[in-house]
């Protein structure tokens, strides 16, 4: 896959999901942007942040081009649009293809989004909301538990 931005070919970095999943994203060691497919960008845990934008700064600052030519999909070749949604951090500009619903960071942009997704996480009053259960639910749920670490799989759903 080529880089949106310089069209050099781009590396895999791997991360992690929300669920511990293992993700492949393309990062371009040339400028440092990064593509995430569509089902990619909001599965990933935001304290992955750190490791996609790795790349030396020296090495980007001295390569960088401005252009006007309009950005490409690395996927199906559409014309990247900037990404506009009331639930994504308004100083951010990124772009996403309308066909495959990728989205393309420059550098620094990924990080910048997951310090947001991080403050949004902490100032949501249900983020740290904690279910207490009976003691007499409790009770169950572990009686439950041990009866299917007893048994085999079959004979626990019958019951």
């Amino acid at each position: 896959m080529n880089c949106p931005a310089c069209d050099n070919e781009m590396k895999g970095v791997g991360l992690m999901s929300n669920y511990g999943t293992p993700i492949c994203i393309n990062q371009c060691s040339n400028c440092g942007g990064t593509w995430f497919d569509s089902d990619e960008l909001y599965r990933i845990n935001p304290s992955e942040g750190d490791k996609i934008d790795t790349v030396d700064i020296a090495k980007i600052k001295a390569l960088k081009e401005i252009t006007s030519e309009p950005l490409v999909c690395p996927n199906d070749q559409q014309k990247l649009v900037v990404f506009s949604d009331v639930n994504f951090p308004q100083n951010l500009i990124v772009e996403s293809c309308p066909m495959c619903n990728g989205f393309w960071f420059n550098h620094g942009e990924f990080k910048k989004f997951e310090e947001y997704r991080k403050e949004k996480i902490q100032t949501n009053p249900n983020s740290n909301l904690k279910i207490e259960l009976k003691p007499e639910l409790e009770m169950q749920i572990n009686k439950l538990l041990s009866l299917d670490s007893n048994q085999d799989e079959y004979g626990t759903l019958g019951k």
